[in-house]
C-alpha cells in the first residue's frame, strides 16, 4: 500500500531504525496478481491499493540496496481460519485445498510473505 516504496525504505524505514529491527508482511506479486485479477475480475484494479508488491528476491534486492542486512523472508501460516473462510466463499472446495498446497509450497509461490531484517547504518 506504499505508492514509492523505494523512497519510503530508503528515507523513512532507514532513518527511524537506526539500527533498529525492520519486521514486515506483504502480498507476494507473483501470487497475489493472478488471485485479484481473479477476485476483481479486473485486469487493474489491483494497482490502486496494492501498487508496490514485491517478489521474495525483489523485496531482498531493494532492502539490500538501502543499506539493510540480515534480510529474512519467509512465509506465515495459509491454514488460518480467516484464509479457509475467504477461500472457500471464493473457490468452495478446491480452495482450500490450494491453501494447504501453498502451506507446503516454497517462498516464491507463497502468497503472503512475512520478514525481518536490519539497518545497519
Amino acid at each position: 500500500h506504499v505508492p514509492d516504496i523505494k523512497f519510503f525504505i530508503n528515507n523513512e524505514v532507514c532513518r527511524v531504525l537506526k539500527g533498529g529491527c525492520f519486521i514486515f508482511q506483504t502480498p507476494n506479486k507473483v501470487i497475489n496478481i493472478p488471485w485479484e485479477i481473479i477476485n476483481n475480475r479486473s485486469l487493474t484494479k489491483w494497482k490502486t491499493y496494492h501498487c508496490s508488491l514485491q517478489t521474495p528476491l525483489s523485496l531482498k534486492n531493494l532492502l539490500t540496496k538501502s543499506g539493510i542486512s540480515n534480510i529474512i523472508v519467509e512465509k506465515g501460516n495459509k491454514l488460518t481460519q480467516h484464509n479457509k473462510n475467504k477461500v472457500w466463499k471464493k473457490a468452495g472446495l478446491i480452495g482450500v485445498f490450494i491453501l494447504y498446497f501453498l502451506q507446503i509450497c516454497p517462498v516464491f509461490i507463497s502468497p503472503n510473505l512475512w520478514g525481518k531484517c536490519k539497518n545497519e547504518k
